[in-house]
């Protein structure tokens, strides 16, 4: 192998290193939000309950979920949840459906707290452009509930705009 072709080989694999970090650094990947950022209380007959374990959950073509548990004052949160993909294939014709979840568990027993679907990746466009802010009475009957967005939400807890 002669000297220079070992010179342009070692560039390309230079190049190849430096690249995955100077996307990162130049802001190519796209975010995407998947779900909003959630604020809630959980209770019982009016008591908030604490250490109830909550998850919130996303899937579009898999389910990923996180937990969380109520503080000692039934409040629970969870941030934006961002995913990130270095292609954006937002100018082709598709149709985003990203199934959103969150279950509450007390007791061995699970609660359908927020179950809906979301069309785009835009933040709080679940209740078109308001935050999630939820109250989860345990001893409710899930039922659905149209939101701002015209969208459907069925679950046991009251959306507070």
């Amino acid at each position: 192998m002669s000297a220079t072709l070992s010179k342009r080989l070692q560039m390309v694999f230079f190049l190849f290193l430096l690249l995955p970090t100077t996307v990162l650094a130049m802001g190519f990947l796209n975010k995407h939000i998947v779900f909003s950022a959630v604020d809630g209380i959980v209770t019982l007959q009016g008591k908030p309950l604490q250490n109830v374990k909550v998850t919130r959950s996303y899937s579009e073509s898999k389910k990923i979920d996180e937990v969380t548990h109520t503080d000692s004052e039934g409040r629970f949160q969870f941030p934006d949840w961002v995913d990130t993909t270095l292609f954006d294939f937002s100018f082709l014709p598709m149709e985003i459906r990203i199934i959103q979840e969150i279950v509450i568990e007390h007791q061995g027993t699970q609660y359908d707290a927020w179950v809906s679907a979301k069309s785009d990746y835009e933040k709080n466009s679940e209740l078109k452009g308001a935050p999630i802010n939820l109250s989860c009475e345990l001893s409710s009957e899930p039922n659905h509930k149209d939101t701002p967005s015209e969208q459907t939400v069925y679950g046991i807890c009251s959306i507070n705009l």
